[in-house]
């Protein structure tokens, strides 16, 4: 048992190091948005560009292409963020289970409920993820193709899934106090 407690604490400390790197490269990634190859007006980011740096340009098209390329960026960058602390936070969460399982009821509680904020923020970013690879796409599936808006991400289709998850997550509680107990 001791070992296992020991094995626990060393996946804790590296599921530490672990966000902190998913941390780094989501913030290189959201301050190298606008990197890559550049020309007068336009630069072409790694998730989405073209991005208009001036106001002078005549094409109507070539502007709101321009915005779609921000918008395309910034929800990567979003889903990128999801889906690196989503991960991070659950295997920590695990972690703590194992340590703690055998401990306080506090602190099992505590480890569980991070174990389901991970996982919420996984099922976030996988949905946000789907949307986005419609909007990129250019398939008129999810409804925010014509019409760029984080209200239409946040749909009904994510609120769906995510108060199905919560519901699922107040069950896994209310389980492990009664298996604890």
């Amino acid at each position: 048992m001791e070992l296992l407690k020991i094995i626990a604490e060393a996946l804790r400390g590296a599921s530490i190091v672990m966000i902190l790197v998913s941390f780094f490269l989501c913030n290189y990634g959201i301050l190298q948005a606008d990197w890559g190859y550049f020309n007068n007006d336009i630069a072409f980011g790694p998730l989405g560009g073209p991005v208009c740096y001036h106001n002078n340009t005549e094409d109507v098209q070539k502007c709101k292409d321009a915005f779609r390329g921000r918008f395309n960026a910034d929800v990567g960058h979003a889903i990128l963020t999801n889906l690196a602390l989503g991960p991070a936070l659950g295997f920590i969460a695990l972690c703590g289970l194992i340590h703690n399982v055998f401990s306080e009821m506090w602190e099992t509680a505590a480890s569980a409920m991070l174990l389901l904020v991970g996982s919420y923020l996984c099922v976030c970013g996988l949905i946000m993820a789907d949307r986005h690879v419609d909007d990129m796409l250019h398939l008129n599936i999810t409804g925010f193709t014509n019409n760029p808006s984080y209200n239409k991400v946040w749909g009904p289709v994510i609120y769906m899934y995510g108060c199905s998850f919560l519901v699922y997550s107040f069950i896994c509680v209310v389980a492990l106090f009664t298996l604890k107990i």
